[in-house]
């Protein structure tokens, strides 16, 4: 079997005999071969609290939303480039991106404006909008290593991690195959839903990654992309994790630090119902892995989904500062 057609599980045969289709046995998995958009019920049907600010917060907000709304504003430290707000930079640049810096910033205005421009920076050098395509990532995923998969209880796209799949080495690609698997999360995120929940998915298999890898991993997501952590779990982890762990320790922020769980029954514990997970975990869904239709389908549905928005953000008059809330509503 080549590895863009290995599974996580191998799907059950059904043999239809000759009078007729055999009635499905109620307890089988379903068998998935690609992710899917959530259903209506996970759309929030009003704001979330932390969408209303206190005066103060207000006044903080309208300052950094001033800073980067004059017409003349360019992205810092591009050299040559032009640092003129692209449209897909300005979609980026909304009330809710503010709002999730300015939390990660602890409120403090010129720390916040700071974070954001270098995460401007950092999209456009690193092509989130034009080079990190599917194809300089493919690579990386034949596998099935990391993939979005599934909604926790709460709306969150689920990112899975499964170790014991990697088949590329450590590097730049790894790091880039997930920051494009956090992209694609984070375009299909239902209304009223900022954040994910990733799974770390291990076996008496799964490979251990270097503390400088895991490093990269942890100072990306939370440099780029702060508050978008809703939850992490850690199934199955092998003994040498908990060093790994200690050794990360002192790189993770209070906040991130308490969304991690080791070992959790995540089904038992409400977190994920059957119906939208892996039976690995106790679900109702098999995922047989086939790299190719996945990925097609994920930047299908991600790129749909993206486009609705963006024409929806457009009709609102296109301007940074806009609400997710608002250009999300179906």
């Amino acid at each position: 079997m080549s590895a863009a057609s290995e599974v996580l599980s191998p799907p059950a045969t059904i043999t239809l005999p000759p009078d007729g289709p055999v009635e499905p046995v109620a307890d089988t998995p379903a068998v998935d071969y690609e992710p899917f958009l959530p259903d209506k019920k996970y759309h929030k049907t009003s704001p979330p609290e932390l969408l209303t600010l206190t005066e103060k917060q207000e006044a903080v907000y309208q300052e950094v939303l001033k800073h980067f709304a004059i017409e003349d504003y360019v992205i810092p430290g591009l050299g040559n480039e032009d640092g003129t707000l692209a449209e897909e930079e300005k979609f980026y640049l909304t009330y809710e991106c503010f709002l999730r810096f300015l939390r990660a910033s602890k409120w403090d205005t010129r720390n916040c404006i700071t974070k954001l421009e270098a995460t401007l920076k950092w999209r456009r050098e690193y092509g989130i909008y034009d080079t990190l395509t599917l194809d300089s990532i493919r690579e990386h995923c034949l596998n099935g290593k990391v993939f979005v998969f599934g909604y926790d209880v709460e709306g969150r796209p689920v990112m899975f991690d499964v170790p014991e799949r990697e088949s590329s080495p450590e590097g730049p690609g790894r790091i880039r195959q997930y920051v494009w698997m956090m992209e694609r999360a984070v375009e299909i995120m239902p209304r009223g839903v900022e954040s994910v929940a990733v799974i770390a998915l291990y076996s008496g298999a799964s490979k251990s990654a270097s503390l400088g890898h895991s490093k990269q991993i942890v100072d990306t997501l939370q440099s780029y992309f702060p508050e978008r952590l809703g939850r992490c779990a850690v199934i199955n982890g092998p003994f040498w994790l908990s060093i790994l762990m200690k050794l990360v320790d002192p790189f993770l922020d209070p906040i991130t630090r308490s969304k991690i769980a080791v070992n959790r029954q995540l089904i038992a514990e409400g977190d994920v119902t059957p119906d939208q997970t892996i039976k690995e975990l106790g679900g109702d869904r098999e995922l047989v892995w086939e790299c190719d239709r996945y990925l097609n389908k994920l930047v299908e549905i991600s790129g749909e989904m993206k486009v609705k928005r963006l024409n929806k953000w457009r009709d609102l008059g296109g301007r940074i500062g806009l609400r997710e809330w608002d250009y999300k509503e179906e």
